[in-house]
């Protein structure tokens, strides 16, 4: 899906893939970083640990805020 975004961007402005990239994410999401897999192995690293024995039925979003736009 995101793939897609970025070469549409990157045809309609004439840039390269990594520069439509910036563009996309800086637009969408304040950290202007995509989230990597480590982002969110060290969630699931937090959430086995004792420090989170009270997280029960939360949902959340590990994307560098791009829902919250």
């Amino acid at each position: 899906m995101i793939e897609r975004q970025i070469e549409i961007i990157a045809e309609r402005e004439k840039i390269s893939r990594d520069k439509a990239a910036d563009k996309l994410v800086s637009d969408k999401q304040p950290s202007a970083q995509f989230s990597s897999p480590s982002d969110i192995g060290e969630m699931v690293g937090f959430l086995v640990t004792e420090n989170a024995k009270q997280v029960n039925g939360a949902a959340w979003t590990i994307d560098g805020g791009w829902t919250a736009q």
